[in-house]
């Protein structure tokens, strides 16, 4: 007898592993990380299917990836990485990849910036969903396409652009 293959549920699945004690302040973590991650994939017309693996972490984990993997000696709010699978299998599996965020950095950034902890996860991954479904800003006119999926996944949700800038903020 042939062993059945291992059906998986139909949709985006999102594992979430907190491994930094900041992040349980946040009320329904696991819903804003996949609300985020399906605002993201409707934003850029991609189906809500795959599989996304979400570290919330600290900075010393977010800066030790970023040097080994990007070769950056500092943390940084989020990293992404996407498997790497063929083209076919992309296709029918949809976006598939790893996701980490760095809570001291977020906390810092959100603080500074006057916005909610909540919200500024919610826009880094979207931000790190769209970089694994194939989208990245290494040049100004991707990084415009990237700028403007992130707006349109964020106003699903309620959220106002984080790119805005007040007259009174431009003029000083």
């Amino acid at each position: 007898m042939k062993p059945r293959p291992r059906r998986r549920p139909a949709g985006l699945q999102v594992e979430i592993m907190i491994d930094a004690g900041g992040w349980s302040g946040l009320d329904d973590i696991e819903g804003l990380v996949e609300g985020a991650a399906r605002a993201a994939l409707h934003a850029c017309g991609r189906p809500d299917t795959g599989e996304i693996s979400v570290l919330l972490t600290d900075d010393q984990r977010l800066r030790a990836l970023n040097l080994r993997y990007r070769n950056k000696d500092a943390p940084t709010n989020v990293l992404s990485f996407a498997a790497a699978l063929p083209a076919a299998q992309t296709a029918s599996q949809g976006v598939c990849g790893d996701i980490a965020l760095a809570f001291e950095t977020i906390a810092s950034e959100a603080a500074g910036e006057d916005k909610t902890m909540a919200d500024h996860l919610r826009h880094l991954v979207i931000h790190g969903t769209l970089h694994l479904a194939g989208y990245d800003h290494e040049n100004a006119a991707d990084g415009d396409v990237m700028e403007a999926l992130e707006i349109t996944a964020l106003a699903s949700l309620g959220i106002a652009s984080p790119y805005l800038v007040s007259h009174s903020e431009s003029e000083v």
